[in-house]
């Protein structure tokens, strides 16, 4: 077998295994701080990784950040934007703007963000993206934690070539977008469900 194919599928699955062990981050809301809130405000100034994730042909990783980012694209306002649309949906809690008093921030953190092969018999690319929201109350105690992610498996988003997102950068932002969009609305349901 040739060596750099093997080197490649070593690769594959070491990336595999660290996106699989990054997605149990909870802390539930109790039924006291449910109590308590009922106006929160998302906080714009999202973290992200430092470095976007890349699995696919060619070493083209910062390539493709940069891209990005020269088109006006940042994943970063996407998560805000996402988390911010799903949680305004609910009736069960009110999102203030930016200057009211609140009774919690909820602090949003991009864990990881780019993109991967599915698999290793195709060189066509799936957004790969880990969000982690926090809800601080007003004594600055972390009251509320949900992280999700969209991965290569059952991906929101159709596989496209390096080359389509080269030429279309605005395929980017669609497919980091469809991908949070999931992943907001995944933690919004999380947030507003009661406990049992």
């Amino acid at each position: 077998m040739n060596i750099s194919l093997c080197r490649a599928r070593f690769s594959f699955s070491l990336a595999l295994l660290f996106l699989l062990s990054g997605c149990a981050t909870t802390q539930n809301l109790s039924d006291d701080d449910r109590q308590k809130i009922s106006v929160v405000r998302i906080n714009s100034n999202v973290q992200k990784a430092p470095a976007m994730y890349y699995l696919g042909p060619e070493s083209a990783g910062n390539a493709l950040r940069n891209l990005a980012e020269t088109n006006g694209i940042f994943i970063e306002k996407i998560a805000f934007q996402e988390i911010d649309a799903a949680l305004r949906l609910s009736s069960k809690l009110k999102v203030s703007d930016s200057g009211e008093a609140t009774e919690a921030i909820i602090n949003v953190t991009v864990i990881q963000y780019g993109f991967s092969v599915p698999n290793l018999f195709t060189t066509n690319l799936v957004p790969v993206v880990t969000i982690e929201c926090e809800m601080v109350d007003a004594a600055g105690k972390v009251i509320w934690r949900e992280r999700d992610s969209v991965l290569t498996l059952r991906n929101p988003a159709a596989s496209m070539s390096l080359q389509t997102m080269r030429d279309d950068p605005k395929r980017i932002e669609i497919a980091w977008r469809l991908a949070s969009k999931r992943i907001a609305g995944n933690i919004a349901k999380t947030l507003l469900t009661t406990q049992q």
